[in-house]
Protein backbone atom coordinates (compact mmCIF):
# COMPACT_ATOMS: atom_id res chain seq x y z
CA UNK A 1 0.00 0.00 0.00
CA UNK A 2 1.50 3.33 -1.09
CA UNK A 3 1.46 6.53 0.97
CA UNK A 4 0.00 8.44 -2.00
CA UNK A 5 -3.24 6.48 -2.15
CA UNK A 6 -3.60 6.60 1.64
CA UNK A 7 -3.22 10.38 1.60
CA UNK A 8 -5.79 10.65 -1.20
CA UNK A 9 -8.28 8.49 0.69
CA UNK A 10 -7.90 10.46 3.93
CA UNK A 11 -8.28 13.80 2.13
CA UNK A 12 -11.46 12.68 0.38
CA UNK A 13 -12.87 11.25 3.61
CA UNK A 14 -12.31 14.57 5.37
CA UNK A 15 -13.75 16.52 2.41
CA UNK A 16 -17.04 14.63 2.64
CA UNK A 17 -17.28 14.79 6.43
CA UNK A 18 -16.15 11.23 7.14
CA UNK A 19 -14.17 10.92 10.37
CA UNK A 20 -10.91 9.27 9.41
CA UNK A 21 -9.12 9.89 12.73
CA UNK A 22 -10.22 6.58 14.23
CA UNK A 23 -9.54 4.54 11.08
CA UNK A 24 -6.17 3.62 9.72
CA UNK A 25 -5.24 4.05 6.08
CA UNK A 26 -5.67 0.38 5.25
CA UNK A 27 -9.28 0.35 6.47
CA UNK A 28 -10.17 3.30 4.23
CA UNK A 29 -8.45 1.69 1.27
CA UNK A 30 -10.32 -1.58 1.79
CA UNK A 31 -13.67 0.23 2.06
CA UNK A 32 -13.03 2.17 -1.15
CA UNK A 33 -11.83 -0.86 -3.12
CA UNK A 34 -14.87 -2.88 -2.08
CA UNK A 35 -17.28 0.00 -2.72
CA UNK A 36 -15.96 1.65 -5.85
CA UNK A 37 -15.02 -1.22 -8.16
CA UNK A 38 -17.36 -3.59 -9.99
CA UNK A 39 -15.09 -6.60 -10.27
CA UNK A 40 -14.16 -9.82 -8.51
CA UNK A 41 -10.48 -9.25 -9.32
CA UNK A 42 -7.94 -7.71 -6.97
CA UNK A 43 -7.88 -3.93 -7.34
CA UNK A 44 -4.42 -2.35 -7.31
CA UNK A 45 -3.43 0.79 -5.41
CA UNK A 46 -2.66 2.43 -8.76
CA UNK A 47 -6.20 1.79 -10.02
CA UNK A 48 -7.73 3.17 -6.83
CA UNK A 49 -5.42 6.18 -6.95
CA UNK A 50 -6.51 6.94 -10.52
CA UNK A 51 -10.17 6.85 -9.46
CA UNK A 52 -9.57 9.10 -6.45
CA UNK A 53 -7.85 11.68 -8.67
CA UNK A 54 -10.96 11.87 -10.87
CA UNK A 55 -13.23 11.96 -7.81
CA UNK A 56 -11.28 14.90 -6.37
CA UNK A 57 -11.26 16.71 -9.72
CA UNK A 58 -15.07 16.65 -9.96
CA UNK A 59 -15.80 16.74 -6.19
CA UNK A 60 -17.65 13.42 -6.36
CA UNK A 61 -18.12 11.19 -3.32
CA UNK A 62 -16.78 7.66 -3.91
CA UNK A 63 -18.03 6.50 -0.49
CA UNK A 64 -21.65 6.95 -1.64
CA UNK A 65 -20.87 5.68 -5.14
CA UNK A 66 -21.44 8.98 -6.92
CA UNK A 67 -18.41 7.73 -8.79
CA UNK A 68 -17.08 4.18 -9.20
CA UNK A 69 -15.09 2.27 -11.82
CA UNK A 70 -14.71 -0.75 -14.05
CA UNK A 71 -11.15 -2.09 -14.46
CA UNK A 72 -10.17 -1.97 -18.14
CA UNK A 73 -8.12 -4.36 -20.26
CA UNK A 74 -4.83 -2.54 -19.63
CA UNK A 75 -4.92 -2.52 -15.83
CA UNK A 76 -6.36 1.00 -15.89
CA UNK A 77 -9.88 2.11 -15.04
CA UNK A 78 -13.06 3.40 -16.69
CA UNK A 79 -14.52 5.99 -14.23
CA UNK A 80 -18.31 5.76 -14.08
CA UNK A 81 -20.52 8.50 -12.66
CA UNK A 82 -24.08 7.75 -11.57
CA UNK A 83 -27.01 10.00 -12.42
CA UNK A 84 -26.84 11.69 -9.00
CA UNK A 85 -23.16 12.38 -9.59
CA UNK A 86 -23.83 13.95 -12.99
CA UNK A 87 -26.56 16.11 -11.45
CA UNK A 88 -24.11 17.28 -8.79
CA UNK A 89 -21.33 18.38 -11.13
CA UNK A 90 -23.79 20.04 -13.53
CA UNK A 91 -25.65 21.99 -10.84
CA UNK A 92 -22.50 23.08 -9.03
CA UNK A 93 -20.98 24.55 -12.22
CA UNK A 94 -20.68 28.32 -11.79
CA UNK A 95 -21.85 29.11 -15.33
CA UNK A 96 -25.05 27.03 -15.32
CA UNK A 97 -28.06 29.23 -16.04
CA UNK A 98 -30.78 26.68 -16.85
CA UNK A 99 -31.71 23.21 -18.14
CA UNK A 100 -34.65 22.34 -20.38
CA UNK A 101 -35.83 19.14 -22.07
CA UNK A 102 -37.72 18.81 -25.34
CA UNK A 103 -39.51 15.65 -26.45
CA UNK A 104 -40.44 14.25 -29.85
CA UNK A 105 -44.10 14.04 -30.72
CA UNK A 106 -43.67 10.53 -32.07
CA UNK A 107 -43.36 7.57 -29.74
CA UNK A 108 -41.95 4.16 -30.61
CA UNK A 109 -42.07 0.68 -29.12
CA UNK A 110 -38.62 -0.85 -28.79
CA UNK A 111 -38.13 -4.66 -28.65
CA UNK A 112 -38.72 -5.87 -25.10
CA UNK A 113 -39.79 -2.48 -23.74
CA UNK A 114 -42.81 -2.43 -21.40
CA UNK A 115 -43.95 1.03 -22.49
CA UNK A 116 -43.65 3.24 -25.56
CA UNK A 117 -41.06 6.00 -25.47
CA UNK A 118 -40.19 9.22 -27.23
CA UNK A 119 -38.25 8.79 -30.45
CA UNK A 120 -35.76 11.41 -29.28
CA UNK A 121 -35.19 13.79 -26.38
CA UNK A 122 -33.29 17.06 -26.54
CA UNK A 123 -31.48 18.67 -23.63
CA UNK A 124 -30.98 22.44 -23.67
CA UNK A 125 -28.38 23.92 -21.31
CA UNK A 126 -28.00 27.67 -21.00
CA UNK A 127 -24.76 29.18 -19.75
CA UNK A 128 -24.49 32.61 -18.12
CA UNK A 129 -21.48 33.54 -20.24
CA UNK A 130 -22.87 32.55 -23.67
CA UNK A 131 -25.54 34.09 -25.85
CA UNK A 132 -26.72 30.82 -27.41
CA UNK A 133 -27.72 27.68 -25.50
CA UNK A 134 -26.22 24.25 -26.11
CA UNK A 135 -28.76 21.82 -27.61
CA UNK A 136 -28.08 18.07 -27.88
CA UNK A 137 -30.55 15.49 -29.20
CA UNK A 138 -30.28 11.81 -28.28
CA UNK A 139 -32.17 9.14 -30.24
CA UNK A 140 -33.78 6.16 -28.52
CA UNK A 141 -32.78 3.80 -31.33
CA UNK A 142 -29.11 4.55 -30.72
CA UNK A 143 -29.20 4.41 -26.91
CA UNK A 144 -31.69 1.64 -26.13
CA UNK A 145 -30.32 -1.56 -24.59
CA UNK A 146 -32.39 -4.71 -25.19
CA UNK A 147 -33.07 -7.25 -22.40
CA UNK A 148 -30.27 -9.63 -21.44
CA UNK A 149 -30.79 -13.11 -22.82
CA UNK A 150 -29.04 -16.32 -21.85
CA UNK A 151 -29.33 -20.02 -21.12
CA UNK A 152 -29.32 -21.79 -17.77
CA UNK A 153 -27.66 -25.07 -16.88
CA UNK A 154 -30.54 -27.01 -18.43
CA UNK A 155 -30.21 -25.18 -21.72
CA UNK A 156 -33.43 -23.24 -21.20
CA UNK A 157 -33.44 -19.68 -22.47
CA UNK A 158 -34.36 -16.82 -20.15
CA UNK A 159 -34.57 -13.04 -20.32
CA UNK A 160 -33.66 -10.45 -17.69
CA UNK A 161 -35.31 -7.05 -18.10
CA UNK A 162 -33.39 -3.93 -17.22
CA UNK A 163 -34.24 -0.25 -16.68
CA UNK A 164 -34.40 0.41 -20.41
CA UNK A 165 -37.40 -1.93 -20.57
CA UNK A 166 -39.32 -0.36 -17.66
CA UNK A 167 -38.20 3.30 -17.86
CA UNK A 168 -36.96 4.06 -21.41
CA UNK A 169 -38.03 7.72 -21.30
CA UNK A 170 -36.22 8.37 -18.03
CA UNK A 171 -33.01 6.75 -19.23
CA UNK A 172 -33.07 8.53 -22.59
CA UNK A 173 -33.49 11.81 -20.69
CA UNK A 174 -30.43 10.91 -18.59
CA UNK A 175 -28.49 10.26 -21.80
CA UNK A 176 -29.41 13.63 -23.31
CA UNK A 177 -28.51 15.46 -20.07
CA UNK A 178 -25.11 13.79 -19.83
CA UNK A 179 -24.19 14.36 -23.49
CA UNK A 180 -25.33 17.99 -23.39
CA UNK A 181 -23.35 18.68 -20.21
CA UNK A 182 -20.20 17.35 -21.87
CA UNK A 183 -20.54 19.85 -24.70
CA UNK A 184 -21.66 22.73 -22.48
CA UNK A 185 -19.06 22.35 -19.73
CA UNK A 186 -16.29 20.21 -21.23
CA UNK A 187 -16.58 17.29 -18.81
CA UNK A 188 -14.05 14.64 -19.90
CA UNK A 189 -12.73 11.32 -18.67
CA UNK A 190 -15.96 10.19 -16.99
CA UNK A 191 -18.79 8.03 -18.31
CA UNK A 192 -22.26 6.79 -17.47
CA UNK A 193 -22.78 3.11 -16.71
CA UNK A 194 -23.95 2.16 -20.21
CA UNK A 195 -20.84 3.71 -21.71
CA UNK A 196 -18.57 2.13 -19.12
CA UNK A 197 -19.92 -1.36 -19.79
CA UNK A 198 -19.56 -0.90 -23.54
CA UNK A 199 -16.02 0.47 -23.24
CA UNK A 200 -14.83 -2.54 -21.27
CA UNK A 201 -16.69 -4.95 -23.51
CA UNK A 202 -20.23 -5.03 -22.14
CA UNK A 203 -21.62 -7.97 -20.22
CA UNK A 204 -22.48 -11.42 -21.42
CA UNK A 205 -24.32 -14.33 -19.84
CA UNK A 206 -22.36 -17.55 -19.58
CA UNK A 207 -24.22 -20.33 -21.41
CA UNK A 208 -23.18 -23.02 -18.96
CA UNK A 209 -23.54 -21.32 -15.59
CA UNK A 210 -26.04 -18.57 -16.33
CA UNK A 211 -23.69 -16.09 -14.64
CA UNK A 212 -23.05 -12.66 -16.09
CA UNK A 213 -19.41 -12.11 -16.95
CA UNK A 214 -17.58 -8.96 -18.00
CA UNK A 215 -15.94 -9.34 -21.39
CA UNK A 216 -13.20 -7.02 -20.20
CA UNK A 217 -12.14 -9.92 -17.99
CA UNK A 218 -12.17 -12.40 -20.85
CA UNK A 219 -9.28 -12.68 -23.27
CA UNK A 220 -10.42 -13.31 -26.85
CA UNK A 221 -9.85 -16.81 -28.14
CA UNK A 222 -9.08 -17.57 -31.76
CA UNK A 223 -11.68 -19.88 -33.26
CA UNK A 224 -10.34 -23.23 -34.46
CA UNK A 225 -11.28 -24.08 -38.05
CA UNK A 226 -13.25 -27.27 -38.57
CA UNK A 227 -11.28 -29.99 -40.29
CA UNK A 228 -12.72 -31.25 -43.56
CA UNK A 229 -12.71 -34.89 -44.59
CA UNK A 230 -9.75 -34.17 -46.87
CA UNK A 231 -7.81 -32.58 -44.00
CA UNK A 232 -8.59 -35.56 -41.79
CA UNK A 233 -7.14 -37.94 -44.37
CA UNK A 234 -4.11 -35.76 -44.92
CA UNK A 235 -3.48 -35.57 -41.18
CA UNK A 236 -3.19 -39.36 -41.02
CA UNK A 237 -0.65 -39.57 -43.85
CA UNK A 238 3.03 -39.76 -42.99
CA UNK A 239 5.18 -36.81 -44.22
CA UNK A 240 7.58 -37.59 -47.06
CA UNK A 241 10.63 -36.15 -45.33
CA UNK A 242 11.82 -34.56 -42.11
CA UNK A 243 11.35 -31.02 -43.41
CA UNK A 244 7.72 -31.77 -44.24
CA UNK A 245 7.27 -33.38 -40.82
CA UNK A 246 8.62 -30.26 -39.14
CA UNK A 247 6.31 -28.05 -41.18
CA UNK A 248 3.29 -30.19 -40.26
CA UNK A 249 4.01 -30.08 -36.54
CA UNK A 250 2.29 -27.19 -34.70
CA UNK A 251 4.71 -24.93 -32.88
CA UNK A 252 4.54 -24.26 -29.15
CA UNK A 253 3.60 -20.68 -29.95
CA UNK A 254 0.64 -21.78 -32.08
CA UNK A 255 -0.49 -24.21 -29.41
CA UNK A 256 -0.26 -21.50 -26.79
CA UNK A 257 -2.37 -19.13 -28.87
CA UNK A 258 -5.14 -21.72 -29.08
CA UNK A 259 -5.00 -22.65 -25.41
CA UNK A 260 -8.08 -21.71 -23.42
CA UNK A 261 -7.68 -18.62 -21.27
CA UNK A 262 -9.00 -18.04 -17.80
CA UNK A 263 -12.17 -16.06 -17.33
CA UNK A 264 -12.95 -14.20 -14.15
CA UNK A 265 -16.66 -14.41 -13.42
CA UNK A 266 -18.36 -11.66 -11.48
CA UNK A 267 -20.98 -13.47 -9.41
CA UNK A 268 -24.42 -12.15 -10.29
CA UNK A 269 -27.92 -12.93 -8.99
CA UNK A 270 -30.13 -15.36 -10.90
CA UNK A 271 -33.18 -14.16 -12.85
CA UNK A 272 -35.48 -15.44 -10.10
CA UNK A 273 -33.62 -13.38 -7.51
CA UNK A 274 -33.97 -10.24 -9.62
CA UNK A 275 -37.66 -11.00 -10.03
CA UNK A 276 -37.96 -11.28 -6.24
CA UNK A 277 -36.63 -7.72 -5.88
CA UNK A 278 -39.23 -6.44 -8.36
CA UNK A 279 -42.08 -8.30 -6.67
CA UNK A 280 -41.00 -7.32 -3.15
CA UNK A 281 -40.77 -3.64 -4.13
CA UNK A 282 -44.22 -3.85 -5.73
CA UNK A 283 -45.72 -5.41 -2.60
CA UNK A 284 -44.23 -2.62 -0.46
CA UNK A 285 -45.25 0.12 -2.88
CA UNK A 286 -41.61 1.02 -3.59
CA UNK A 287 -40.03 2.12 -6.87
CA UNK A 288 -37.34 -0.35 -7.92
CA UNK A 289 -35.01 2.30 -9.37
CA UNK A 290 -35.25 4.45 -6.24
CA UNK A 291 -34.70 1.44 -3.99
CA UNK A 292 -31.58 0.44 -5.90
CA UNK A 293 -30.38 4.04 -6.09
CA UNK A 294 -30.48 4.28 -2.29
CA UNK A 295 -27.77 1.60 -2.29
CA UNK A 296 -25.77 3.21 -5.10
CA UNK A 297 -26.89 0.62 -7.65
CA UNK A 298 -27.66 1.83 -11.17
CA UNK A 299 -30.01 -0.95 -12.25
CA UNK A 300 -31.09 -4.56 -11.75
CA UNK A 301 -28.94 -5.71 -14.67
CA UNK A 302 -25.84 -4.22 -13.05
CA UNK A 303 -26.48 -5.60 -9.56
CA UNK A 304 -23.93 -8.05 -8.19
CA UNK A 305 -24.89 -10.95 -5.94
CA UNK A 306 -23.36 -9.20 -2.92
CA UNK A 307 -25.42 -6.09 -3.68
CA UNK A 308 -28.53 -8.24 -4.08
CA UNK A 309 -27.99 -9.68 -0.60
CA UNK A 310 -27.71 -6.15 0.83
CA UNK A 311 -30.92 -4.96 -0.87
CA UNK A 312 -32.74 -8.12 0.19
CA UNK A 313 -31.84 -7.60 3.83
CA UNK A 314 -33.05 -4.00 3.63
CA UNK A 315 -36.36 -5.00 2.04
CA UNK A 316 -36.93 -7.78 4.58
CA UNK A 317 -36.74 -5.22 7.40
CA UNK A 318 -39.61 -3.17 5.95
Amino acid sequence: MTSIVVTQAIQLAEKFGIDSSSANGQELINVLKNTCFKTSETVSDAQLSALLIVAAQYSLNPFTREIYAFPDKKNGIVPVVGVDGWSRIINQHAQLDGIEFRYSENKVNMPGAKVSAHEWIECVITRKDRAQPVVIREYLEECYRPPFKGKNNNGNEYTVDGPWQSHPNRFLRHKSLIQCSRVAFGFTGIYDQDEGERIVGGTVIDNETGSVTGEAMVKPQRAKPKATDVQDVAAKEQPANKEQASADQPTDQAQASDAPTETNVVEMPKPGQLKWIEQKCASLGLDVSETLGAHGIESLEAMTLAEWETVKKDLMKQ
